[in-house]
């Protein structure tokens, strides 16, 4: 399931089987994630042709569904055997992964300025969008470095992935009014790494080091969004973005 180019460890068919089966499966949830989330807005409004702020948030948009498309791609080519080139494809996630990162800024940069949600939430907002920037660059590149470890990698780029999904988990019905009542949007967004925790117990009979650290970072990031959202720094860096 790498993005990067990796190379598979060995390890026994039965074990390699479970692997395809889960994370094809958890790639699909992902892929159904964001388009229930931002199918009224972005896919069925037309990619192209949705009304949007500038083109920068289209851009921000073509780049997150890219990822989301060479995780699906990276997935099959593993689950049917054609390693070589999943390894070759994989190269295009060390381009991809920075360009999100920058679009994600630059696009988060525009909201602030044009005001999109009122103050309390804004701040929230800008909050919790730092830290899923950082994480997720922080994440690629472990995953990137781990690229020989194969299970190590493939989870890190999940838990990154599980990180650029929440908006699109903000914006599912079910979830409601999240000022109101966050408890389904925290049980939605922690869905996913909990079946990651699962998996693992299920078929290692204990967590690996990078089902730990990613989780642990999600959980943190949960914590620190209200925390970091009251804090002088993100409410000086708001005004001065909006009087530039």
């Amino acid at each position: 399931m790498a993005i990067v180019a990796v190379s598979q460890t060995k390890q026994p068919e039965s074990a390699g089987q479970q692997d395809r089966l889960f994370f094809s499966g958890i790639a699909l949830l992902v892929l159904i994630a964001v388009l229930v989330g931002f199918a009224r807005t972005y896919f069925l409004a037309g990619v192209f042709w949705a009304n949007f702020a500038n083109a920068m948030v289209h851009v921000h948009g073509a780049l997150f569904t890219l990822w989301i498309a060479l995780l699906l791609a990276q997935v099959a080519l593993v689950a049917s055997h054609h390693t070589l080139w999943h390894m070759r494809l994989g190269v295009t996630g060390m381009f991809l992964a920075p360009l999100m990162v920058i679009t994600g800024f630059a696009t988060l940069i525009a909201a602030i300025k044009r005001k999109f949600v009122p103050p309390p939430v804004l701040q929230i907002t800008t909050a919790q969008d730092i830290l899923l920037l950082c994480l997720f660059a922080f994440l690629i590149s472990w995953a990137f470095l781990a690229r020989r470890d194969a299970p190590t990698h493939k989870r890190l780029v999940l838990c990154a992935t599980f990180l650029i999904i929440i908006p699109a988990i903000a914006r599912w019905p079910i979830v409601g009014n999240i000022a109101r009542n966050p408890i389904p949007f925290y049980l939605c967004v922690n869905s996913f790494p909990a079946l990651l925790v699962v998996y693992d117990l299920w078929t290692r009979r204990s967590l690996h080091r990078a089902t730990i650290c990613g989780v642990a970072l999600m959980i943190i990031l949960q914590l620190a969004v209200l925390p970091l959202a009251r804090t002088a720094l993100i409410g000086h860096t708001i005004a001065w973005l909006q009087r530039t």
